[in-house]
């Protein structure tokens, strides 16, 4: 090889490495940890299943849950987390972002809340309205924050409200609508100096380019004076967008998670330019007057009503739906609607546009009547009118019939594609159209990966809830101190081996250990550049590559002996030394990455993690070992640096020959008694130790200390696993030994009571109310009685005192068997819970005992003096029998408590819209 080859690899592998440096630099900032490693944060959403039957709502939540991984997580990469519960409930987790993002990301969060605390919402301004003299000039002076403009516009809502309250004083109608039209202009003019905060995330989220700086500065100009404000969080979403990836934030998964992934189709409701006034319709029941449904919006917003032909659709992006060139082209909304041959509408702030509802105008997934269809393919492409990304789809045979079927009927008219009942685009049908379909819009290429997956996934057999119940953020579920012991020992063994390679094979040793750390900083460069998440498992996956890239460079430097042995140069031992173990080292690997392939198909996400890890270790392994460690031996040889490699050897085996395929006869049996001994041993152990909740079932108990209450994941688990006095499994063995000696008294013929010495009335209830019990007790019987308990038993079963006492030691062993079972719970930190007031520390307790009632007792037995536990909330409901109203529904047009029930309450009611109102009698805690 000549000087010149030698230096221009060298400078390869150089700049290899300043690169991967650059990827991995600051480490703490680059590398994704898992929520093993680092915590994440956890959604708990609620499923749907109105209108589902028993049978459709069996283990339903399993269902939904392979749906959405399929469309969230498709190549299981992301580390998430999925854990039903019950058939309705589904708990989703993700890792935390990087450091780097997360501080970016909460950057732009500032700014954008800068933004949202200067904008004034509808219930402020009413506050403020009902104050008098000095205290309502006062709050109105406050309620201009930064604007100037605004001043001007409230001086006139005050005028103008004042005119509206003296005007309802008169009873005069004539008098009072003109008035209260002024001032729901006047407030409208005020509101209209607010940001729409979902306007500029969506102008910010939009791809780079003239489309973008033309929005935003259109934003600028209708805003000058929170124009620094719209700078700087365009200036905070730019540094987060740098490393920004898919999933860095529960918003993020919401948005993923959100809808049920159907694809529709419908023909959309045309005016009949020759009247203007009624629908275009070849058949004349469905000539019907746009006028009622648009009154019918206003009044009752976009819900159907019985009867009706037609139905109001939310439309997913306004600008691309009604081919406009910007946004700015919402502001004239009348022009728009007039100059626009589909019938469309704003209604508390959001677009939709009317569409058929007739099954002869539709393709719909629930029309009666009809054989299933269903989508075969989705695939990104482009818009072949305005090259922008766009969503190509076919449909299987029946769909393609269906589709045509539609399409022919209705050449020349207006065809809107659905997904999940909001309008993405519409076109005019200029021939009838089969299996294939485009779905275009103002999309970006992220947007059109999140409508494919969405669609290749399939559709959910319910949908999740918008929102979720919860969402928080939580600790590693490993544990600080399993994580320190676990890395602790992964430092080590990597010490302990790069010692004995240096200490076995000298200068040899040394170059091997320098090929291992590059390619220790290879792996996880190239995790660090895909943001992969690095999960313990994945750490384990590195050690193991650790062995892999020993075990080459071992083959290697055997055969560089042998050739030494034999007399040859340094030169050629270390050629043939390379060449005589390429080919186990390529074997050897070949067999590991293939394994790796199959892990990462087949496995759970912990399993992908590790071997996405190993993969990628394995692959640089055989580039530092067979290409690096021949290059630095070569430099240093043909440099005259070295002359010869001395390497340690062990005494008495230096020169031994053994034939080890002759042995086979012996290790064959030998690795087929360990592997069936294996599988003995695992058969063998408790089904606790091997599989968690998502198999088991169990209970997830969420502890809120007190606050100035500190405890450490550590502390809180042996409170929980301890089986000493100190702990909840401990306390539960305790009971169960109480429980065995509890006394039974029949007191009338088949009521019994049981009093048990350490157990309180309370407790005994959850005890004699369990599953195992049941036989004995019907639901709802058991009630307090002195220091015990009292019950009337089954009239089917003919109990005796001595059967209870039976039960109850069936209780008792099962109790002891949940201790076992809490014994192994997994204890880990909560931070942020969205919507909670608590200030203390949470902590999360996942256990597979599923006697919710037993693993809560037990918990505040062993710890109940430090969790802040809340009183139960008891109100007197005011009964249907009476005259006096108490639901009142929440009407679309409400805006204040006061519009629903009366009197002068402010509270803000719009987030509450189609709800409703419960009045409460009695309430304490008030």
């Amino acid at each position: 090889m000549s000087d010149k080859n030698l230096l221009l690899k060298s400078i390869g592998v150089l700049l290899l490495l300043l690169l991967a440096g650059w990827a991995l630099y600051p480490p703490q900032a680059k590398l994704k940890l898992g929520i093993d490693l680092a915590g994440g944060h956890s959604l708990l959403y609620e499923i749907d299943m109105a209108g589902l039957d028993e049978s459709q709502r069996s283990g339903l939540a399993h269902r939904v849950m392979a749906v959405l991984k399929e469309r969230v997580d498709p190549q299981g990469q992301r580390n998430l987390e999925w854990r039903p519960i019950g058939n309705n409930r589904l708990e989703i987790r993700m890792p935390r972002p990087s450091k780097l993002a997360a501080v970016r990301r909460r950057e732009y969060d500032a700014a954008m809340a800068a933004i949202r605390d200067q904008n004034i919402r509808q219930d402020m301004l009413a506050a403020a309205l009902h104050l008098g003299g000095q205290d309502r000039d006062a709050e109105m002076e406050r309620l201009v924050m930064g604007v100037p403009d605004r001043r001007r516009l409230l001086k006139a809502l005050v005028e103008y409200y004042d005119a509206w309250r003296a005007a309802v004083q008169t009873a005069e109608p004539k008098k009072i609508e003109p008035a209260e039209d002024d001032f729901t202009r006047a407030q409208e003019a005020v509101l209209a100096t607010n940001i729409d905060l979902t306007v500029l995330g969506d102008i910010l989220s939009m791809d780079p380019g003239e489309d973008r700086s033309k929005e935003l500065q259109r934003l600028e100009q209708q805003y000058p004076q929170q124009r620094a404000l719209i700078e700087t969080a365009e200036r905070r979403y730019q540094e987060w967008a740098q490393d920004k990836g898919t999933l860095e934030d529960p918003a993020d998964l919401e948005r993923l998670l959100r809808g049920a992934g159907v694809l529709e189709f419908r023909m959309v409701a045309e005016k009949d330019r020759a009247t203007g006034t009624t629908i275009l319709a070849s058949e004349q029941y469905l000539r019907e007057p746009i006028t009622k449904y648009v009154e019918q919006l206003g009044k009752r917003g976009p819900r159907p009503q019985p009867g009706d032909r037609y139905r109001w659709f939310k439309v997913a992006n306004p600008v691309s739906f009604l081919n406009l060139e910007d946004r700015a082209g919402l502001d004239d909304w009348a022009r728009v609607k007039a100059d626009s041959p589909l019938v469309v509408e704003k209604y508390a702030g959001t677009y939709y546009v009317l569409a058929h509802d007739t099954p002869r105008n539709t393709m719909l997934h629930a029309q009666q009547g009809q054989r299933k269809w269903s989508l075969k393919q989705a695939f990104s492409s482009r818009d072949y009118r305005t090259n922008r990304p766009a969503v190509d789809f076919t449909l299987d045979a029946r769909g393609g019939q269906l589709f045509y079927e539609l399409t022919s009927a209705n050449v020349g008219r207006q065809l809107c594609i659905f997904l999940d009942d909001q309008a993405i685009s519409s076109a005019t049908i200029r021939e009838a159209i089969r299996e294939r379909g485009q779905i275009s819009g103002d999309f970006t290429q992220e947007r059109v990966a999140e409508l494919v997956n969405k669609l290749e996934a399939g559709a959910l057999p319910a949908r999740l809830k918008d929102q979720p119940l919860m969402v928080k953020s939580v600790g590693p579920s490993l544990g600080a101190e399993n994580i320190r012991r676990g890395l602790r020992s992964g430092i080590w063994s990597t010490v302990a081996v790069l010692a004995m390679v240096a200490g076995y094979y000298l200068l040899a040793g040394v170059v091997a250990n320098a090929a291992l750390l590059m390619n220790l900083l290879l792996t996880l460069a190239v995790l660090a550049w895909l943001q992969a998440t690095l999960t313990m498992p994945g750490i384990a996956g590195l050690i193991l590559t650790v062995g892999m890239s020993v075990d080459a460079n071992v083959l290697i430097y055997e055969r560089m002996r042998e050739e030494f042995r034999r007399g040859a140069t340094l030169r050629m031992a270390i050629r043939n030394g390379y060449d005589k173990a390429f080919s186990a080292i390529f074997d050897s690997n070949l067999t590991t990455l293939i394994s790796c392939v199959i892990l990462g198909y087949v496995g759970t996400e912990e399993i992908k993690g590790f071997a996405l890890t190993l993969g990628f270790g394995v692959a640089t392994s055989m580039f530092t070992a067979l290409f690096v460690t021949r290059l630095i031996f070569q430099s240093l040889a043909q440099a005259g640096w070295i002359r010869r490699l001395p390497m340690l050897g062990i005494p008495g085996l230096e020169n031994a020959n053994l034939d080890w395929m002759r042995l086979w006869r012996y290790f064959w049996p030998v690795s087929g008694a360990l592997l069936i001994a294996g599988f003995v041993a695992f058969d063998l152990q408790p089904k606790t130790h091997l599989y968690d909740i998502e198999f088991l079932g169990g209970t997830s108990a969420q502890l809120d200390l007190k606050a100035g209450v500190s405890k450490t994941d550590e502390e809180v688990r042996r409170l929980v696993t301890s089986k000493g006095p100190d702990g909840a499994a401990g306390w539960l063995l305790a009971t169960a030994e109480r429980l065995g000696r509890a006394e039974v008294a029949e007191s009338a013929r088949g009521t019994f009571t049981i009093r048990a010495e350490g157990i309180s009335p309370e407790v005994l209830d959850t005890l004699v109310s369990s599953s195992v019990f049941s036989r004995f007790v019907p639901p709802g019987s058991v009630q307090e009685a002195g220091t015990g308990v009292q019950f009337q038993a089954r009239a089917e079963v003919s109990a005796t005192a001595d059967a209870i006492r039976a039960g109850l030691k069936e209780v008792a062993d099962y109790v002891r068997e949940a201790a076992d079972r809490l014994a192994g719970a997994k204890v880990q930190l909560i931070g942020e819970v969205r919507g909670s007031a608590h200030e203390g520390q949470s902590f999360e307790v996942v256990t597979t005992e599923t006697d919710k009632k037993l693993t809560r007792d037990a918990i505040v037995a062993a710890m109940g003096d430090d969790l802040d536990i809340g009183r139960a909330v008891r109100f007197v409901d005011i009964p249907e029998a009476t005259d006096e109203a108490h639901v009142f529904p929440v009407l679309t047009t409400a805006n204040l408590l006061s519009d629903v029930i009366g009197g002068s309450w402010t509270f803000n009611v719009q987030p509450y819209r189609d709800g409703v109102v419960f009045v409460l009698d009695g309430l304490d805690p008030p």
